[in-house]
């Protein structure tokens, strides 16, 4: 004797099967120097005979004066736009090379690459009325980016600066580059901090390393 068992078609459920879908290719973030802070970039060199940067030497780390229009640096930067290098950047180190001898001897004789570190300043306005001492030690060349603080004292304007502003606090290294807008080198800043006197307000901008 023989039985049969089946399954009413009202009982039977369908299965149904998606169709597979394509895995989301989420593109990765576009590559932006930061507002401030150290960042790193490679550079391509085969086809030029120099980097094309003219450095500060007045203070460590040194700092990038001037790019030569026709230069590595200059495609780079032309290439990069939002990773592009400025004047007033810090060359930190060239290939994990941080002394200044040994990126020197990098820069002499160019390889097809070059990773460059590069320290970007925070910006800084100080303002106040000139009516005596800054209270701080400068150090500058004549052609050197404005002057560079090497000591901090007690008292003076900036000592009063720093008590009512300290998360903008002026501190050794920083550097003032502009008085009331306008860059000034070394020699000049210096002449120009002297003749201020008096009760109109002035503002130095001052790079952050």
């Amino acid at each position: 004797m023989f039985a049969c068992c089946c399954v009413a078609e009202e009982d039977a459920k369908e299965i149904e099967i998606s169709p597979t879908l394509p895995a989301m290719v989420v593109p990765e973030a576009e590559a932006k120097a930061p507002e401030f802070g150290e960042f790193k970039v490679e550079l391509q060199c085969y086809d030029f005979s120099s980097l094309g940067v003219t450095l500060d030497t007045c203070a460590q780390p040194r700092v990038i004066s001037a790019i030569d229009a026709s230069s590595a640096l200059a495609k780079f930067n032309e290439q990069n736009p939002k990773l592009r290098i400025e004047v007033y950047d810090a060359l930190v180190a060239i290939d994990d090379v941080e002394d200044a001898k040994g990126m020197d001897e990098k820069l002499s004789k160019l390889p097809e690459s070059l990773t460059l570190k590069v320290n970007r300043p925070r910006q800084v306005k100080v303002a106040f009325k000139k009516t005596g001492g800054l209270g701080v030690k400068l150090d500058w060349q004549p052609k050197s980016l404005g002057v560079v603080v090497t000591e901090m004292q007690g008292t003076g304007h900036i000592a009063d600066w720093n008590k009512e502003h300290p998360s903008q606090a002026v501190s050794v290294s920083d550097r003032f580059v502009e008085l009331d807008g306008k860059r000034l080198l070394g020699g000049e800043m210096l002449d120009a901090l002297k003749k201020e006197k008096g009760d109109n307000t002035i503002t130095l901008t001052v790079l952050k390393y």
